[in-house]
C-alpha cells in the first residue's frame, strides 16, 4: 500500500483509520526500527515514537486509496523548548577524541513528501536511529554502523572515523522490502574533514570533495561539499553545537539517471562524530510514482535512550 512510504522516520505504520472525507491531518504510531528488522527485542521496552502526517492544500488521500481517506488527528510536538538558561554541555570540538557511544538515539523530524501530481504531505514526529557495531580500527580511530530511514529507504551506513584525518563513508546497505542493495566503494568516501581548521587563517566556507566507486556494481558516489561554520542546535529540550556541511551527494549507477541528494548535515566531533542533524532534498522514483522529499532530522537527546552495540 502506498503509505508504507510514510515511514520517513525509523518506523512502520502500526494502525490507520479510514473514513469518507479528506483529512486536515493524520497521526499514526511507528514501531522502532529494530521491530521492522527483527534485530533486538530490547526496543520493545522503548516508547514507540509518534509520527504526524499533514496534508497541504486542498488534496486529501482520496485518489491514492480508492475513495477512502485517513481520519483527521491532531499532532502535538512533545518536545519542550529549551529555556534561555540552557547551554551546550561543551563547545563544538575541532576533532574526535573518543569513540561514539552505541545505542538508539532519539531524533525530531519535520518536512514534506510530495507525490507528484497527487498530494503533498507534511511530516513531523519523533523517530529513532541506531548506532551500533562500534569497533576500533587497526590503523587508528574507529568504525560504526548507523541504521536510519533516509530518502524513504531503510539504510545501514558504515563510517570510519579517523581523528586528525576525517570521517569516511565505507558502505551503504539499502533495504527495499526484502531486497538489499549494497554500495561499497573500493576506497571510503570522505564526508567530513578532521581536524576542522575554520578560523581567521582559513577561508569560509571550506570546500572539500570525495569520490568512490563500487567495483562490483559500478555505482559511483561523488560528494561535493563545503564546511561553512558552526551552529547551535535545539533538540528535545537540549542544545548542542555542531559543524555545518552544505553538500551534494550524487549516486550514479551504470545505465541509470543519477540520483542527487542536496544534503546538509551537522557533525558534532565532541560527541564522537555523531550526525547531529541532516536536511535532505531529493527526488526518488518508485515507478510509477515520482516523489519529492524535503526532510530534516535533529538529534533530540545527545545521549542514547539505551546503550547497546
Amino acid at each position: 500500500m502506498l503509505l508504507l512510504l510514510a515511514s520517513t522516520g525509523c518506523g512502520a505504520i502500526k494502525s490507520v483509520v479510514l473514513v469518507d472525507k479528506p483529512p486536515a491531518r493524520v497521526s499514526m504510531k511507528a514501531v522502532p526500527l529494530d521491530l521492522v528488522y527483527g534485530m533486538d527485542p530490547v526496543s520493545q521496552r522503548l516508547p514507540a515514537p509518534t509520527l504526524g502526517y499533514e496534508t497541504i492544500g486542498e488534496f486529501g488521500f482520496e485518489e491514492l486509496f480508492g475513495g477512502q481517506t485517513f481520519a483527521p488527528a491532531p499532532y502535538t510536538d512533545p518536545c519542550p523548548e529549551p529555556g534561555a538558561d540552557v547551554f551546550p554541555e561543551e563547545p563544538v570540538a575541532t576533532d574526535v577524541t573518543a569513540m561514539i557511544t552505541p545505542g538508539r538515539y532519539l531524533f525530531k523530524s519535520s518536512g514534506t513528501i510530495e507525490f507528484v501530481g497527487l498530494a503533498k504531505v507534511g511530516v513531523d514526529g519523533l523517530t529513532y536511529r541506531h548506532i551500533k557495531n562500534v569497533q576500533p580500527l587497526a590503523s587508528g580511530g574507529f568504525t560504526f554502523d548507523l541504521d536510519l530511514v533516509i530518502s524513504l529507504r531503510f539504510q545501514t551506513q558504515t563510517f570510519d572515523v579517523v581523528p586528525g584525518d576525517g570521517i569516511y563513508l565505507r558502505r551503504i546497505v539499502t533495504r527495499v522490502n526484502t531486497v538489499e542493495r549494497v554500495f561499497e566503494p573500493l576506497l571510503p568516501v570522505e564526508v567530513f574533514p578532521l581536524p576542522v581548521t575554520l578560523g581567521p587563517s582559513s577561508p569560509v566556507p571550506q570546500p572539500f570533495t570525495g569520490v568512490g566507486a563500487d567495483p562490483i556494481s559500478g555505482e559511483v558516489l561523488t560528494v561535493e561539499a563545503r564546511l561553512i561554520g558552526k551552529e547551535r542546535l535545539e533538540g528535545c529540550g537540549e542544545v548542542f553545537e555542531a559543524w555545518v556541511v552544505d553538500a551534494s551527494w550524487t549516486f550514479q549507477r551504470p545505465g541509470s539517471a543519477p540520483t542527487v541528494w542536496n544534503y546538509d548535515y551537522w557533525v558534532a566531533p565532541q560527541l564522537g562524530g555523531v550526525l547531529g542533524a541532516d536536511h535532505i532534498r531529493t527526488t526518488e522514483v518508485f515507478a510509477p510514482l515520482v516523489v519529492n522529499i524535503d526532510a530534516k532530522s535533529i538529534l533530540a537527546r545527545i545521549r542514547p535512550q539505551d546503550v547497546i552495540n
